[in-house]
């Protein structure tokens, strides 16, 4: 009997070790959204200007259909005005970070003058629409050194603009 006792105790005591046992299991998701793409869909460009001896400036809005000019520079033609205009899709309602330079230079074409890029702003927010939309219109001003020299001014690589989900 006492030994049938003992195989009793040993037995529960194995047993209660199985019953302490527990476990839990977690679920993994993960939440992949559409890849951000943006598309320049048109140059910033302002038009056909004049310079004199006085330094001035041109602003263009960020719709791109007014020019405005101070000091020696005046408006000759608005011939291919435009703002710069990107177009921003990816996730519907995502809200984003845009970011582009605050000034650039753009240089005469075969030439080494140079007028700067200053003041560039956007009327764009910082939110997707519901359809996962943003259009981007960057207006901008151009200031240019008194005596500047004729000719076409360009710069083909520094209106960069970057987008990234928040």
């Amino acid at each position: 009997m006492k030994k049938l006792l003992a195989l009793f105790v040993v037995v529960l005591g194995f047993s209660a070790v199985s019953f302490g046992q527990s476990s839990a299991v977690a679920s993994a998701t993960a939440t992949l959204v559409t890849p951000l793409s943006i598309l320049k869909t048109a140059d910033l460009n302002f038009g056909v200007l004049s310079s004199s001896s006085t330094i001035g400036t041109a602003t263009i809005s960020t719709d791109g259909t007014t020019i405005n000019t101070t000091g020696g520079v005046k408006s000759i033609s608005t011939l291919g005005l435009s703002a710069a205009i990107f177009d921003v899709n990816g996730a519907n309602d995502a809200n984003l970070t845009i970011t582009y330079p605050t000034t650039f230079p753009i240089k005469l074409m075969n030439g080494t003058d140079e007028v700067s890029i200053t003041a560039l702003s956007n009327t764009a927010g910082t939110k997707l629409s519901s359809t996962g939309n943003l259009p981007i219109t960057m207006g901008a001003t151009l200031s240019i050194p008194a005596n500047s020299k004729a000719g076409v001014y360009s710069n083909n690589t520094a209106l960069s603009v970057t987008v990234n989900y928040n």
